[in-house]
């Protein structure tokens, strides 16, 4: 048996049992749908209805492209969280795309990144979410939850007088962020 406390998977117990009781809940079809991951082409719903909801796909994947291709991600996101009455977990995602798959992105220079993915699901300017990155060197989650605190004008200006250079606003928000999670 697979240890899941291990690397690569670090699983607590409670995300043991999780996966446990969800595994044994599902039908066979819907494990074998688990074991497919096709490309996608569209964030039409129609086509999200028959390819994630009609087989049980265990996931989705979109060509990399120009940012604005991207948005499909966005979509995406979104609609798995409407079709799970609002229960998805983006964060555990972001955390695992985080811990797994932005070191290894370190040395490639293509496809849309998750600072983009916080952009369009949290509506802040580019800006923020990369200053982040580049004077804290924040985690997806981490840029995700400092966003969150900043309010919706905040969020899609940069700098206090929104100028690309006077970033206190954001910088407050991350010394909070910060104190409140040690």
């Amino acid at each position: 048996m697979i240890n899941l406390t291990k690397k690569p998977f670090f699983l607590a117990q409670e995300d043991i049992e999780w996966v446990e009781n969800t595994k044994n809940s599902m039908t066979v079809e819907e494990k074998i749908g688990q074991l497919f991951v096709p490309i996608g082409y569209s964030g039409d719903s129609d086509y999200l209805d028959n390819v994630m909801l009609s087989h049980h796909i265990g996931g989705i994947m979109y060509r990399c492209g120009e940012s604005k291709e991207m948005q499909q991600t966005e979509l995406l996101a979104y609609y798995i969280n409407k079709h799970c009455n609002g229960k998805y977990d983006i964060q555990k995602l972001l955390e695992t795309i985080d811990r797994y798959i932005t070191p290894e992105l370190k040395n490639l220079n293509w496809g849309y990144d998750l600072p983009m993915y916080v952009c369009g699901t949290k509506h802040a300017h580019v800006d923020n979410v990369y200053h982040l990155k580049k004077e804290y060197t924040c985690t997806a989650n981490e840029m995700y939850d400092i966003v969150e605190t900043l309010s919706s004008q905040q969020r899609t200006r940069y700098g206090t007088g929104y100028s690309k250079t006077d970033f206190s606003i954001l910088d407050r928000a991350y010394e909070n962020y910060k104190k409140g999670n040690k």
